[in-house]
């Protein structure tokens, strides 16, 4: 079964990049623009990770996230051009799991996201047993 992985990203270009290089890993990626449409989406889709931009139009992520962490468990990556430690702090103290900064290589966002998704699923299995 492949790995479903939900962009929440703003500038379409970049996360037709992210998705580019996540499918090439043969992983299912869906993408939404804003946090208003990923909490929607979020009610009939289930993905397994999560990659989050804070600046967005309308909500913005550290809201978003501030809502899903209320019922949803998977991981949570935050990819923001917000660098300041400040931001830092806060989007991991809101439940991201992982905070990559912009400008980033999207082989490194990768290796990052399937490392969560590792993680996640050793998690998974050892609460299985």
């Amino acid at each position: 079964m492949k790995a479903k992985v939900l962009i929440v990203e703003d500038v379409r270009e970049l996360s037709e990049l992210v998705s580019m290089y996540l499918t090439k890993e043969g992983l299912e990626t869906r993408a939404v623009e804003s946090a208003e449409d990923a909490l929607a989406l979020l009610g009939e889709w289930s993905p397994d990770l999560i990659v989050l931009d804070i600046n967005l139009p309308g909500m913005d992520g550290f809201e978003f996230l501030h809502r899903f962490r209320k019922t949803g468990t998977c991981p949570v990556l935050i990819v923001s051009a917000r660098d300041a430690d400040e931001d830092i702090i806060a989007g991991l103290g809101y439940g991201a799991d992982e905070f990559v900064t912009k400008p980033f290589s999207p082989r490194v966002l990768v290796a990052r996201v399937r490392a969560m998704l590792r993680r996640a699923q050793d998690e998974g299995a050892a609460e299985r047993e």
